[in-house]
């Protein structure tokens, strides 16, 4: 089977899957199996959770039924007794949630390797446009160079290079990153030509022609008006109200995907969706989720954020953050040598993470952010060494 072909057999059968839980400790398979069974459903996968250590039945599982109709069935009867005093619960998998975040990620960031746009941050306050174009005309024709200004008319620190080729501009991210510029070092990254606007026309299920007239410059909102024209087709789209889960989702990862992207946070507040939540069940934050910088560069230390509820966890019989920690660990260590983990308590799901090296970060980066877990949606992002070591020596 394709690879293509196999991907579609997965996301087809996680559809088809449903999760129980409040199920009794000495379940069996075969008695989780007839208990769908007796409702008239045929059950093609059992698959009972046992906790990592002690092998314990952990009162949860997932059950595979053999028909997309089934799965409303199933959820249906949730709430039935099993042996006439344990009411099972059932919902619905997240499948669709996980292929939309999947699609509004890919659409945004597939494009990065075909942008003509740079971004640059960490400029020196005294460095005008002029010198900025200067420095990268080096690599390639400039066809504009835009610093951004605060009402003083003084540099923010950051700015934009649109240049005529992206070739060139994949040769100037290459050899300027971290280049020492007017006495300090800058940061200089592709931009996807899918910013805010793009992606918040997907998660709306617009498409390009409906998008005419909200004036902007290579997709960043950049006006008054823009951003009242975007909202506007927005609450035409009225995404919250759509009976595709899909768009929903996609607009959640769209929210999600700002926390961890500078630019995208930036147009968010411009477009005063900086306050908007992904999901109206996500709480405020009970303590600060992260005391370590973020960094966009790989780094051999992550931070994982909603990879738990404590409310609820706090409620398990014999739950501790070990647990946490142990099952995350095991998750993580598929990419490498993870050498250090805590999971913080009274926190909004934070794990730290460190592997022995960026690279296995990087691969657990890119295979847990915007997954979705337990009804929540993980961040994963990179903090800094320095800061992770000090904070756990």
């Amino acid at each position: 089977m394709d690879p293509l072909a196999r991907k579609e057999a997965e996301h087809e059968r996680a559809q088809r899957t449903v999760y129980v839980w409040q199920l009794p400790r000495n379940l069996t398979e075969k008695e989780l199996r007839e208990f769908f069974q007796q409702f008239g459903m045929k059950v093609t996968d059992v698959k009972l959770i046992t906790d990592r250590v002690t092998r314990k039945f952990k009162g949860i599982a997932y059950v595979e039924l053999a028909e997309m109709s089934m799965v409303n069935q199933a959820i249906n009867v949730s709430g039935q007794l099993l042996r006439g005093r344990f009411p099972v619960m059932v919902k619905g998998s997240e499948a669709e949630k996980n292929f939309a975040a999947e699609r509004a990620k890919a659409i945004m960031m597939s494009e990065v390797g075909m942008t003509t746009r740079v971004q640059v941050s960490q400029i020196h306050q005294a460095m005008s446009e002029h010198d900025l174009k200067e420095l990268f005309s080096s690599f390639g024709e400039v066809e504009s160079v835009r610093l951004q200004k605060n009402d003083l008319n003084h540099s923010k620190g950051f700015g934009y290079i649109h240049f005529k080729r992206p070739e060139d501009a994949k040769v100037a991210v290459q050899h300027l990153n971290d280049f020492e510029f007017g006495g300090q070092k800058i940061k200089v990254t592709l931009m996807p030509q899918s910013t805010l606007a793009d992606a918040m026309a997907i998660a709306a299920g617009m498409n390009g022609r409906e998008l005419d007239g909200i004036d902007g410059l290579n997709g960043l909102i950049n006006s008054a008006e823009s951003r009242a024209a975007l909202m506007a087709k927005l609450q035409r789209a009225d995404v919250s109200a759509s009976p595709d889960a899909s768009n929903t989702a996609a607009l959640g990862a769209v929210l999600n995907i700002a926390a961890s992207n500078p630019l995208l946070m930036q147009q968010m507040k411009l477009a005063g969706l900086a306050g908007v939540s992904p999901s109206s069940e996500q709480e405020e934050p009970r303590i600060p989720t992260s005391t370590l910088p973020v960094v966009y560069n790989p780094s051999p230390c992550l931070v994982l954020k909603n990879m738990f509820d404590p409310d609820s966890e706090d409620t398990e019989d014999g739950f501790t953050y070990k647990d946490i920690e142990e099952d995350v660990k095991e998750e993580c260590s598929q990419f490498g040598d993870v050498l250090h983990i805590h999971a913080l308590p009274r926190s909004t799901g934070v794990v730290f993470v460190k592997f022995r090296t960026a690279s296995a970060a990087q691969s657990a980066k890119n295979k847990l952010h915007l997954r979705w877990f337990a009804k929540k949606q993980i961040i994963a992002e990179f903090v800094d060494a320095a800061a992770y070591n000090t904070m756990f020596s």
